[in-house]
């Protein structure tokens, strides 16, 4: 098996925990930062010139397979992960200038510890990531971009935390306990100290979307079933194995929790006006549905399908890889990319495709990118 199917394999059984690489990001003026097939190289493409350049690593990243590329908040940085050189190490973060140059080495895992959901804080100078360490035991951990100092901020969450907007605090699910039903878990908030605040949300598990909205008034997230902080989950709740997820937002005002839409909901996330929520709905043993919707859950507009939902999506936490693995990303406020599956695997590129939000302007963007990527001069030795 080689280096590239072992890591392939790995990130399959990290999905059942929530663990998914991003493979796209989207930078204030619309330019796309996106690893390449098989991951072995980065580039960036701005939709308004059609122009596609590499983004050129050194160190112990280049030539090394890729799993993220994150712009940073004021779009001058780039956060990539990747497959460590360094022996006895498994995954390394590296942050640089967003032409490729000066990247530094910032954190790293020991063998089979992988970095998971490395995000930006809002401020740019910090970067948070969840390491899965086996076992289901995982760190949430902060690494500060002038000093270097990593500190761990929480244990035992899953993989999808996320920053408010003002960098006050993140929002991350944390495991409460096990059975054979579903995985009980809460939402808490944790600030940039280590801190940390139980009882945003009591949930049940399973892939548990997270995104507030621009304001930060409104948080949204995915989730088989949510109640407000100290509620409890009647036992027959609790023991049905419940795999599909609900989409429920957390309004700061109101303080409770809300129930979006009925539709089983695999991803979610906001506008970057606030104006509208993009979602993969999953129908199992179809194809799943890419739309957007009204923040109340009306004025639904289905765009497309997206990728197979299996018969039993969530069921024990597996199978939605595929679905949402490549999460659809806002490229505007008006227009959004999602993937379509073509073929199996990671060879990701010619799936993608980019629509307006009124169902209008269908494009084609895999097969642009791909003439693009062929039509670029060798890479220089």
């Amino acid at each position: 098996m080689t280096r590239w199917k072992e890591i392939l394999l790995i990130l399959l059984l990290l999905s059942l925990m929530g663990c998914l690489p991003l493979r796209v990001s989207v930078r204030n003026d619309g330019v796309m930062a996106f690893v390449g097939k098989w991951g072995e190289v980065a580039y960036a493409y701005n939709p308004h010139t059609e122009k596609l350049s590499r983004i050129k690593l050194a160190g112990n990243l280049a030539g090394q397979d890729l799993f993220r590329v994150d712009w940073s908040p004021d779009g001058k940085q780039l956060l990539v992960v990747g497959e460590s050189k360094v022996e006895g190490e498994e995954f390394e973060l590296q942050v640089g200038a967003a032409d490729g140059r000066n990247f530094k080495r910032l954190a790293a895992t020991k063998n089979q510890h992988y970095i998971c959901s490395a995000q930006w804080r809002p401020d740019g100078k910090a970067v948070t990531f969840v390491v899965a360490l086996g076992e289901d035991k995982t760190e949430l951990r902060q690494v500060d971009l002038e000093t270097g100092q990593v500190k761990v901020l929480a244990k035992n969450v899953m993989v999808f935390h996320k920053w408010h907007p003002d960098g006050g605090v993140l929002l991350a699910a944390r495991y409460l306990g096990k059975g054979d039903g579903p995985v009980v878990g809460e939402l808490v908030g944790v600030d940039p100290d280590g801190d940390i605040d139980s009882g945003v949300a009591l949930l049940i598990v399973n892939h548990p979307w997270l995104d507030f909205s621009p304001d930060g008034t409104k948080l949204l997230f995915c989730a088989p079933k949510a109640e407000m902080p100290f509620g409890l989950f009647d036992e027959e709740t609790v023991k049905k194995k419940l795999s599909l997820t609900k989409l429920y937002v957390v309004d700061e005002d109101q303080k409770e929790v809300t129930l979006v839409t009925h539709r089983d909901i695999g991803y979610a996330e906001f506008s970057p006006d606030g104006k509208h929520i993009l979602f993969v709905e999953l129908r199992p043993g179809k194809r799943s549905v890419v739309g957007v919707m009204k923040p109340d859950g009306t004025e639904v507009i289905e765009l497309d399908r997206g990728r197979m939902t299996p018969e039993e999506p969530g069921r024990n936490g597996k199978d939605i890889w595929g679905v949402a693995t490549f999460q659809p990303v806002w490229l505007s406020n008006s227009r959004v990319l999602y993937y379509k599956d073509k073929r199996e695997g990671f060879d990701d590129i010619e799936e993608m495709w980019a629509i307006d939000i009124n169902g209008r302007n269908k494009e084609d963007l895999g097969a642009k990118l791909k003439k693009l990527i062929e039509a670029l001069p060798p890479e220089k030795k």
